[in-house]
């Protein structure tokens, strides 16, 4: 059963946890200087709010209301 989860929840809560994935994408940049580009990220939020994505198990959102949550979540990756 799906259900829902404010956007504005989501976002904040990943924002919150972009070092991780900011490190990646910068060890990278090390090795290919020219790497950029979008990726969208489909991940669940179960409903006790665990995240269920390698990358996002150790969040915890906030519980949904009504059952799971698919995500789809763009990010941009561009050399500073």
């Amino acid at each position: 059963m799906r259900g829902t989860l404010d956007t504005n929840l989501i976002d904040d809560f990943v924002k919150g946890d972009l070092g991780d994935i900011q490190a990646c994408y910068q060890n990278e940049l090390v090795t290919s200087p020219e790497r950029n580009g979008n990726l969208v990220l489909k991940f669940v939020i179960g409903v006790d709010g665990a995240g269920m994505y390698k990358a996002f198990d150790s969040m915890q959102f906030p519980n949904p209301t009504g059952g799971i949550v698919i995500v789809s979540y763009p990010f941009v990756f561009e050399p500073s």
